[in-house]
């Protein structure tokens, strides 16, 4: 890793920007008319527009466009009418190869730089927050010691609520950009650390209207603005109530899978089913994970989230019961604590009422599904089946 710059001090103005309109991917469209395209990966993909703007920066930033391709594994077309495709993964290889290359974290387009490695120390503070709200503040704090980084604010109006994204000091040149970029990575944030979609009113852009108008809309599922005051995510108030519900562990593995995981479609479809299991699984065996605190921290009422799980047809008992039997499954077949350990572990009050728990979910106790006795489990002419979850009083975490 590059020495960390001094803060405050200005950037060269040769240092490059990040490849920020390698953000903007939009699904392919295949037709029997389309040009031919070539790329190392299939699915979504740059459009040829914004495949043109990171040419024009490139230039203006004096970035080495041959060892940018070649770091980012873009094929060459081989004909006049084949079709550059960069895809997510060629925008992440392209960023991580300009993080080096200009020991820069926001990669050169910022009259003031970010040292390398800053993110990773920020994103933490930031996605273990427990709000959107408090989220801001932690980074707004982190502002004074990397002046590098744009001022960001949350506004509250009777009718919305407005993250913006201060880009003052951003070259000029490349505002349509850095606009695009940070706003998507602030909202794939969000999504990622709620585990629910940010569903955006608007979209607002500092920059004039473009062609790229339907690039815009796949990528947030919302409507740009164009010529707006600054860079803004225009959304419901009700997002600055939910939880952000991310472990530390979670964080980590997203930090090693960046930038990818920000390049690509978001998810839509996450299920308030799917974040109480995941609560459940983060807090497994804690005797305060109970409906009123996952509740919480999902960010509503208790009668709120069991009116909602009811339209899932599902409710927090069956789902605790579904993440037992399968934490259980798992740690009999890798054999490596005792049933009185894994009792423990999993929050029951006692060997006994894991034991009869077990038999409820499979018909069998859990000593014969050990692997100790899996030669008289695998000759059974009954195979083990799953039944219906019903909840479980002896279970101390409810």
């Amino acid at each position: 890793m590059a020495p960390l710059p001094q803060n405050g001090q200005p950037r060269r103005r040769n240092q490059p920007q990040p490849s920020t309109t390698a953000l903007v991917c939009k699904p392919l469209q295949h037709s029997g008319n389309s040009p031919a395209t070539t790329s190392t990966n299939v699915g979504y993909a740059l459009p040829a527009e914004e495949a043109r703007e990171i040419v024009r920066v490139a230039v203006k930033q004096h970035w080495d466009l041959q060892a940018l391709v070649q770091a980012a594994k873009i094929s060459t077309p081989q004909h006049l009418n084949h079709r550059v495709q960069i895809t997510p993964t060629n925008a992440a290889l392209g960023m991580r190869h300009l993080w080096q290359t200009t020991g820069d974290d926001l990669m050169g387009l910022a009259t003031i730089g970010l040292p390398p490695g800053a993110l990773r120390p920020l994103t933490f503070a930031v996605c273990s927050a427990p709000d959107l709200p408090t989220a801001v503040k932690r980074y707004d704090e982190f502002r004074t010691t990397f002046t590098g980084l744009p001022a960001v604010t949350i506004e509250q109006t009777p009718a919305a609520a407005i993250l913006a994204i201060d880009l003052t000091n951003f070259d000029t040149s490349a505002l349509s950009m850095a606009s695009v970029a940070l706003l998507l990575v602030a909202h794939r944030i969000i999504n990622w650390a709620t585990r629910r979609p940010l569903k955006l009113h608007r979209l607002e852009l500092p920059h004039p209207e473009t062609t790229r108008q339907a690039g815009y809309h796949t990528m947030f599922g919302a409507p740009p603005v164009f010529n707006a005051p600054r860079a803004a995510l225009v959304f419901n108030t009700e997002a600055l109530t939910c939880r952000f519900v991310r472990s530390h562990d979670e964080i980590d593995h997203f930090l090693h899978d960046a930038p990818k995981n920000l390049l690509g479609e978001c998810d839509l479809h996450t299920t308030l089913t799917d974040q109480v299991r995941h609560i459940i699984e983060d807090r497994l065996g804690q005797p305060h994970c109970t409906s009123n605190e996952i509740a919480a921290h999902i960010g509503m009422s208790r009668p709120t989230l069991w009116r909602r799980l009811r339209d899932e047809n599902t409710s927090v008992s069956q789902i605790r019961e579904q993440v037992l039997r399968d934490a259980a499954l798992s740690a009999l077949a890798r054999g490596n604590q005792t049933i009185a350990e894994l009792s423990q572990s999993l929050g029951f009050s006692e060997p006994s009422a894991f034991t009869r728990a077990f038999r409820r979910w499979t018909g069998r106790s859990p000593r014969n599904y050990q692997p100790a006795n899996s030669a008289t489990h695998q000759h059974s002419d009954q195979p083990m089946q799953l039944k219906q979850l019903p909840p479980s009083p002896t279970y101390m975490g409810r």
